[in-house]
């Protein structure tokens, strides 16, 4: 049991699998955070799509999750009591952001390394300061969301999130042993040789960046069946900043990385905050 475990890299599915199945024992506060665990679990499988598998450097991740987030709050303001209204919005959540990404590597499929993630930061930034401007659906109306039948409860939305991590990281492996994903190491490790293949370096890129976007969308669109309501602040450039920097150190390329890195992301505060260091300290009093 334990080969095959190994053998299909299974640890981390089992791992959320449990915390999914737990959700309905927890207190409702632990319930809350192992559902922001597996919202940016999915956020750092991004990472995972368009850096540990492309080798391209993005830190707009969750700018897309941001838009994705934008997106479903539109359709469920919208559309609060319809039945259909959640996997749409959450399907739109994906897509609008894919989208966009199209029209940031366009005109960036020449540029590499540190100059794009600096684009990418900056994007970020730009997409920041429209939602900040332009508000999230309903925001000035006090609107917040309210779920409804088999998603009332939190521990139905903490095992909604842990099946959807699990469907795309599954989705996500799939396409790594198929040419599309091929294609994506091809670019991380030779983009000369990839050429001489035959194989579009553009092309992969630009699937790469699309995948990635569709990811931290979703996330985006999970955050708002979670809050209720969204702003700005929950899209800061910074958190993009933290987010890739623990994702890549935790190798989101698969799962259990994505995991410990979310992980990482909640339950140090948490720590921090247990043995008394949740606030700065003056250097004075050190």
């Amino acid at each position: 049991m334990v080969s095959v475990v190994k053998r299909l890299g299974l640890g981390g599915d089992l791992v959320l699998l449990a915390i999914g199945l737990g959700g309905f024992l927890m207190s409702p506060y632990y319930v809350f955070l192992f559902t922001s665990v597996a919202i940016t679990a999915l956020i750092c499988l991004s990472v995972g799509v368009t850096t540990e598998r492309a080798g391209v450097i993005s830190l707009c991740q969750v700018a897309f999750a941001g838009v994705g987030g934008w997106t479903n709050t539109w359709l469920l303001h919208l559309f609060p009591e319809s039945a259909w209204a959640v996997p749409v919005g959450l399907l739109l959540a994906g897509l609008v952001p894919a989208l966009m990404s199209l029209v940031l590597v366009l005109p960036t499929l020449r540029v590499r390394g540190v100059h794009l993630a600096i684009v990418t930061l900056a994007f970020a930034m730009v997409v920041n300061l429209v939602l900040t401007r332009i508000n999230f659906p309903g925001f000035d109306e006090g609107f917040s969301y309210l779920r409804s039948g088999w998603l009332e409860s939190d521990p139905a939305l903490l095992m909604l999130c842990v099946l959807l991590v699990i469907a795309i990281s599954r989705t996500l492996v799939w396409m790594e042993q198929r040419p599309v994903g091929a294609a994506w190491f091809g670019v991380k490790f030779s983009e000369r040789a990839l050429a001489a293949f035959g194989v579009s370096v553009a092309g992969a890129k630009l699937k790469a960046f699309a995948v990635g976007a569709f990811v931290a969308g979703v996330a985006g669109g999970l955050l708002e069946l979670q809050l209720g309501s969204l702003s700005a602040r929950n899209f800061e450039p910074m958190s993009s900043l933290v987010i890739f920097a623990l994702a890549v150190l935790s190798g989101s390329r698969f799962l259990s990385g994505a995991l410990v890195a979310a992980l990482l992301t909640w339950f140090v505060p948490e720590l921090l905050t247990a043995i008394g260091l949740a606030w700065w300290i003056p250097v004075r009093r050190i």
